[in-house]
């Protein structure tokens, strides 16, 4: 069963008010979510900026992690499953200054998919690399702006 977008934002903003708070201080939002894909978006505007008035590094660090991790979450609620996940690295590459707001996109459902069903065979730990592209102008004229590599590691509660 997929969840609509606007009851996927409520669950997502419950959860980042209780446990991540950062997360609902930036204002993230969820645009799309589904097995495959997700995408992201948060506004630049006075807790999201820097002194130079572009996104800051932080900002663009919590963007990542949230769009990596909401697939893994939508899949998890799917299937009913209890899996604790976290990020064991992130490796980022800035392209240009993000002086709008940011939209973060993934689209590696799938890879997220099978290394979940090794999570659950094996028993064990299991990582695997995510990434994740940052536009601006998404639907309109998208402009990449940053890329991102999280390496996702989850295992079986």
């Amino acid at each position: 069963m997929k969840l609509s977008v606007i009851k996927s934002n409520f669950l997502f903003k419950t959860f980042a008010i209780l446990k991540i708070p950062m997360i609902f201080f930036c204002g993230a939002k969820i645009v799309e979510v589904d097995n495959q894909k997700a995408v992201i978006k948060i506004p630049l505007n006075y807790r999201t900026r820097n002194h130079l008035k572009s996104m800051y590094f932080g900002t663009l660090a919590v963007g990542a992690d949230i769009t990596g991790g909401i697939i893994a979450f939508n899949i998890l609620q799917e299937r009913k499953l209890k899996i604790s996940l976290v990020f064991k690295d992130l490796k980022g590459e800035f392209l240009k200054r993000v002086d709008k707001s940011a939209f973060f996109v993934c689209e590696d459902g799938l890879k997220i998919s099978t290394l979940i069903d090794k999570a659950i065979s094996s028993g064990q730990r299991e990582e695997e690399k995510i990434s994740v592209n940052v536009y601006t102008e998404y639907y309109k004229t998208p402009q990449l702006v940053s890329q991102f590599v999280l390496t996702m590691s989850i295992k079986k509660r």
